[in-house]
């Protein structure tokens, strides 16, 4: 299997005056995703899947600032904030309507970009992220991350 960096050369970028390192992006194709990595690892984890993925989707990954090498704003450790941040990315790379795969650290920022912009997001893939219970959700994602009981 080839190594993400053979095929995709993971480098660095500025988006919204920050360095977001590593960085990888597929080819282009009709349909996008953006590839959130999870603590505490890097875009790397996404390795045994990106050639696959590739083949269907435009992929963009990132460490997301303060995670990995990307470097750390304080303003941006919110989930609110690093929603807003990620709608900043797919304009920076063109992606209208992305999936978004956001596990641990990008699941909350990945819940409040899909809710702070109805419709942006195609679809949400989230899991194992850090939450405090009972859950104390207001405003959009009230609706969103509760499930009525069995």
């Amino acid at each position: 299997m080839r190594h993400v960096a053979e095929r995709f050369h993971p480098a660095a970028v500025s988006i919204n005056r920050r360095v977001v390192h590593p960085l990888a992006e597929s080819e282009n194709r009709d349909d996008h995703a953006l590839l959130l990595s999870p603590w505490p690892e890097s875009l790397y984890a996404f390795e045994p899947t990106w050639l696959r993925l590739a083949e269907h989707a435009h992929l963009v990954a990132i460490d997301l600032p303060g995670f990995g090498h990307s470097q750390r704003r304080d303003a941006l450790l919110s989930p609110r904030a690093m929603g807003e941040f990620l709608i900043r990315v797919a304009d920076a790379f063109g992606l209208e309507n992305p999936h978004v795969v956001g596990p641990d650290v990008g699941t909350a920022a990945s819940l409040f970009a899909a809710a702070s912009h109805p419709g942006r997001v195609r679809s949400l893939v989230v899991g194992s992220g850090g939450t405090a219970f009972p859950l104390q959700l207001g405003g959009a994602l009230n609706g969103l991350g509760r499930s009525p009981r069995p």
